[in-house]
């Protein structure tokens, strides 16, 4: 998970596949604001909106999780001391714009071109179980994935939602978004998957 930070007022944080916004009040002294990226402030104040305006929540639809069983990223301790770089997804290579009218190649500056980022001073929650150190034991018909709200998402997603007492769901499906809230502490938007 990303460092929480400020954003027009608001607490975000991004976490594989999820984006949260912190109720007021939570977090809020800890937060720095974001350096400016046009980019980016134009994605999160999209991302924003979506979260923040989100109606006709209903309650997460109860699912018998099957027995867990440990992750085999993290051997169920729910911590990694490395992981996949996500600038590069594991590669070690990004694409970067040149002077010329094409795009080249060049080591991943996040990762140093190794395609995994150390994590050992960070306390490193596994981003596979999301620190859990499970999965539910078995896989439902769609392989590693489960629709909920029509939204394809990872099995350790279901599971992080199933897990929060109390959570409601609707979903935003132009932009492929399951948004949840937490009563009192969070609204969250998980991004789906598709179907290559």
């Amino acid at each position: 998970m990303t460092r929480p930070f400020l954003f027009d007022g608001r607490v975000c944080c991004f976490h594989p596949f999820r984006f949260l916004v912190f109720e007021p009040g939570i977090l809020d002294s800890s937060c720095k604001p974001l350096t400016s990226s046009p980019e980016r402030d134009a994605r999160i104040r999209t991302l924003l909106a979506i979260v923040t305006t989100a109606d006709g929540f209903v309650p997460m639809p109860p699912r018998s999780l099957p027995a867990p069983v440990p992750c085999s990223e993290c051997g169920g301790s729910g911590r990694l001391s490395e992981v996949h770089c996500p600038e590069c997804a594991g590669s070690g290579r990004v694409a970067l714009e040149t002077p010329y009218p094409f795009y080249g190649r060049f080591d991943c500056r996040s990762c140093l071109g190794n395609g995994v980022i150390s994590r050992a001073g960070e306390g490193g929650a596994c981003p596979y179980c999301f620190g859990f150190g499970t999965y539910p034991g078995s896989r439902d018909s769609d392989g590693d994935f489960r629709t909920v709200a029509g939204i394809r998402l990872p099995l350790g997603v279901t599971d992080l939602l199933l897990r929060s007492p109390g959570v409601s769901i609707t979903s935003y499906l132009p932009a492929n978004l399951l948004i949840f809230r937490v009563p009192g502490q969070a609204r969250g938007g998980v991004g789906g998957l598709r179907r290559e």
